[in-house]
């Protein structure tokens, strides 16, 4: 479970008792936040996610949020789940100011769209997938020309036409055009803070939006390996794979010096040692 931007500064480990509703999300913040405080005994603290960063004093911080709440959205087909701007800036500029302290040079990465993900399939894709035509296809389940299938909508829709009985695919299956443009949108949104934050902070912004629109388009390769949108959402979650990708962008720069990698980010220059997530490209 990937935590939402508003959850790194507010939620705390709980050691009350808890709804049914909400055991879930609590129990995973006192499994990844709850030591040593939990059991080391009464009385220590417990912190939120940035309070944790903070004890840690890290040498070098990448701050990568907002895609958790986006996918929630686009898999939904709700873009109001979307966080709006203001609630987003104030959120984003309390862990920027939070950060600060550490004195650790921060790389902010930007929210890839997920609608560039292999869970959404236009017409044509869907039409290679199963090999039915596009026309065919639209024709049989009544779609717009710009409507997306879902993963579970592909499976639904292949199922039916290998026993040749077209019905009606489940809820979920198809996401309108103006869904889409919805959620480009409110990701476009978010990023233009994201830049804003990052020129104010002066800190390095790797575009991984444009990462996911190459993996969507044409594929790409990081680290050595192909990588389609088939593999985005798992590089996504690749902290090592994307400041490897920063280094190669430009917006991070590293180079060997004794046993520590000297660490560009912009005129600040930190030390990172080896081993750290910072790793030199190629």
């Amino acid at each position: 479970m990937a935590f939402s931007i508003q959850t790194n500064v507010t939620s705390l480990v709980a050691q009350e008792n808890l709804r049914v509703n909400q055991a879930f999300q609590q129990t995973t913040i006192n499994l990844i936040l709850g030591f040593p405080g939990m059991v080391v005994g009464p009385n220590k603290p417990l912190w939120t996610q940035l309070q944790y960063v903070q004890q840690l004093k890290p040498t070098f911080v990448m701050v990568a949020l907002g895609y958790s709440e986006v996918v929630a959205a686009a898999a939904a087909g709700d873009p109001s789940l979307i966080p709006d701007v203001a609630s987003f800036r104030s959120n984003y500029a309390a862990i920027l100011s939070g950060l600060k302290s550490t004195f650790a040079p921060v790389l902010i990465v930007n929210i890839p769209d997920p609608t560039d993900t292999a869970y959404f399939s236009t017409l044509a894709a869907a039409s290679k997938l199963t090999l039915a035509p596009a026309a065919v296809i639209q024709s049989l389940y009544k779609l717009k020309s710009d409507d997306q299938f879902t993963i579970p909508g592909l499976i639904a829709m292949a199922n039916q036409m290998n026993i040749d009985k077209i019905g009606s695919l489940p809820a979920g299956s198809i996401v309108s055009g103006a869904t889409i443009a919805a959620i480009k949108a409110g990701v476009t949104a978010l990023n233009t803070e994201i830049a804003a934050q990052a020129q104010a902070n002066n800190s390095p912004l790797y575009d991984v939006r444009a990462l996911f629109s190459r993996l969507r388009t044409g594929g790409a390769f990081v680290n050595g390996q192909a990588l389609s949108a088939n593999g985005a959402a798992k590089l996504a979650k690749s902290r090592r794979a994307l400041v490897t990708e920063a280094m190669k962008s430009g917006a991070l720069k590293a180079r060997k010096n004794g046993r520590r990698w000297h660490t560009t980010v912009g005129e600040t220059v930190a030390w990172v040692q080896a081993g750290r997530p910072v790793t030199p490209p190629g």
